[in-house]
């Protein structure tokens, strides 16, 4: 059972259809854990906002939960969770196939990792599996769907030497959940650690591009390109400099439309987004701000491309030292990088842990999913924080009420650092020496329990 409540915004409320909605635990020995949070949509545009729910007991233990939320008003109608006994889960990505088909991929006993593939409307089970290797990593970060609905996972994969991370590539048959290829990318006592994927069509051909980090020295961003069989395509590394000077370069999520691949990266205190040719690996533009944060890997902001590949989002975290944990979102043009506008997230205006991890565009709204410990005088431990807000920017203003949370959507007015062409900096393309080779990664059956969650509304707030 859950309740609604809808609140109204302080400002204008000119469409309805816009709103914030924020999810709770009705039982206050669970919370939500501030790791990894999706929101994604099925073919009907429903969004489905998904993550991690912590077992505070000490008895039972975490499990990954799926809320559909309704599309119109931010209200909640199904919630499920997947959980192994005795394991605890961590969700880390999930998708939707053509057929909305939910597959959720997360990571339990500490060093392995777990995939399930929900049936469309929740309705059950298809199947269930698990990737390892004997006493070493197998942890899946991000997944991505292909035109015959098979899936792709990238990943740290302890490969080789204890300790040295290689990056890992799967396609599992959406069919059975079997290992269909699996491939490693590895240099030797190297530490790669890959934290995007997507598939770019073209013609009809679908290719995967995986993009991961070489914390070894001077950080590196590199980028490879697969086939659907597993054949490597191309390879390519990313360095930054500016001002003369090496800086890290750490590459995150990626999007992709037919001809241009986007990245969301950091370059030592800055982050931002490079665009880049999907045939070549050439960069052609590149926009880096020094309020974001992108000094962490794992904050580095995320990109979203519009169906119709005219815009990209990004989506990311404030950087300032002794500031809030406040969110970031933008919009640019993609054939430029021009910059239509920018807004920032503050959730109860103080000193709350909050990540931003979750967006989804369509042509007229970007939908975003936040996590945050921001409670007002709720006795929750953690909270989910989903939107469905406008394309062309509008909705700013202040949200909740005084027994609630409080969202503040405004206007920011971040400078850029560095851009391409500025005369100051510069991101280039290197070669690479890395191997490229089959892994030992196993595949098995894992028995999981679907059932019901205790997901409610804590308030939704519709513009």
């Amino acid at each position: 059972m859950f309740n609604r409540i809808l609140l109204a915004a302080s400002g204008n409320q000119a469409s309805p259809e816009n709103w914030w909605s924020v999810l709770d635990n009705t039982n206050s020995n669970y919370q939500f854990k501030l790791d990894e949070a999706r929101i994604i949509l099925d073919s009907n545009g429903n969004p489905f906002s998904i993550g991690t729910i912590v077992n505070q007991t000490g008895i039972g233990r975490d499990v990954v939960f799926i809320a559909k939320l309704n599309n119109d008003d931010g209200g909640l109608e199904e919630d499920k969770e997947i959980g192994v006994n005795n394991f605890h889960l961590t969700f880390q990505d999930a998708v939707f196939d053509s057929n909305d088909n939910l597959f959720v991929v997360f990571w339990y006993s500490a060093i392995y990792s777990g995939f399930a593939k929900i049936n469309s409307n929740l309705s059950s089970v298809a199947w269930s599996r698990q990737n390892y290797m004997s006493n070493k990593d197998v942890m899946w970060e991000r997944v991505a769907v292909d035109s015959n609905d098979d899936f792709y996972l990238t990943g740290e994969v302890e490969d080789f030497g204890f300790g040295d991370e290689a990056a890992g590539s799967i396609k599992i048959s959406g069919s059975n959940g079997l290992n269909s290829y699996r491939r490693t990318f590895r240099q030797n006592a190297d530490n790669l650690f890959p934290k995007g994927i997507c598939i770019s069509d073209y013609n009809g051909t679908d290719e995967i591009f995986i993009t991961f980090t070489d914390t070894t020295g001077t950080d590196s961003g590199f980028i490879l390109e697969y086939n659907t069989s597993g054949v490597l395509q191309n390879q390519y590394e990313y360095d930054f400099e500016a001002f003369g000077d090496a800086e890290n370069m750490d590459f995150g999520h990626i999007a992709a439309t037919a001809f241009h691949l986007f990245v969301g990266v950091g370059a030592d205190n800055e982050g931002g987004i490079v665009k880049i040719n999907r045939f070549n690996g050439a960069v052609l533009d590149y926009v880096m701000y020094g309020a974001l944060k992108g000094n962490s890997i794992d904050q580095l902001p995320i990109p979203a491309v519009t169906p119709d590949g005219n815009y990209v989002y990004l989506f990311g975290k404030f950087a300032a030292v002794g500031d809030p944990d406040k969110g970031w979102l933008a919009k640019f043009n993609t054939s430029t990088l021009a910059l239509e506008w920018q807004r920032s997230i503050n959730i109860n205006d103080s000193d709350q842990a909050a990540n931003f991890k979750g967006i989804t565009a369509t042509n007229d709204h970007v939908y975003i999913s936040a996590l945050t410990t921001a409670q007002g005088t709720s006795s929750r431990a953690g909270l989910v924080v989903n939107a469905k807000l406008p394309g062309d920017g509008t909705g700013t203003g202040t949200y909740g009420s005084s027994d609630t949370i409080t969202i503040i959507y405004s206007t920011a007015n971040f400078t850029v650092d560095h851009e391409s062409g500025d005369g100051n900096s510069n991101i280039t393309k290197t070669s690479t020496s890395f191997t490229d080779s089959n892994s030992n990664v196993a595949n098995a059956s894992i028995g999981v329990y679907y059932q019901n969650s205790g997901i409610e509304i804590e308030q939704t707030n519709q513009f």
